[in-house]
């Protein structure tokens, strides 16, 4: 998968380190896995990569992008939305049903 396949809204330009240990932060080995939300994807050395923000030190950080992590994002980011919407009422949880995804 290559970054011209992600649409723009998803697209970060700076990616910040690689990060091997994908769920301790390189940066203050912050134990992320439970906080970790992804903020977008970048292209680095040709290959894709999911890009975090430290929920503790806020910096930024990436590693490799699968098929499976690039579906398992936006299927997140979709159910935020639609958590955020119901939350303020725009939609019913009958809606909601109806219209899941």
């Amino acid at each position: 998968m290559k970054i011209t396949d992600v649409p723009i809204k998803y697209r970060v330009s700076s990616p910040g380190e690689y990060n091997p240990g994908i769920y301790v932060c390189c940066h203050c080995n912050e134990d992320v896995l439970g906080a970790m939300k992804a903020i977008g994807f970048a292209e680095v050395k040709g290959l894709l990569v999911v890009v975090f923000d430290c929920p503790k030190c806020f910096k930024r950080f990436h590693y490799h992008c699968s098929v499976d992590t690039y579906e398992m994002v936006l299927s997140g980011w979709r159910v935020d939305k639609r958590k955020a919407a119901l939350d303020a009422g725009k939609v019913t949880n009958e809606q909601d049903g109806k219209n899941a995804t």
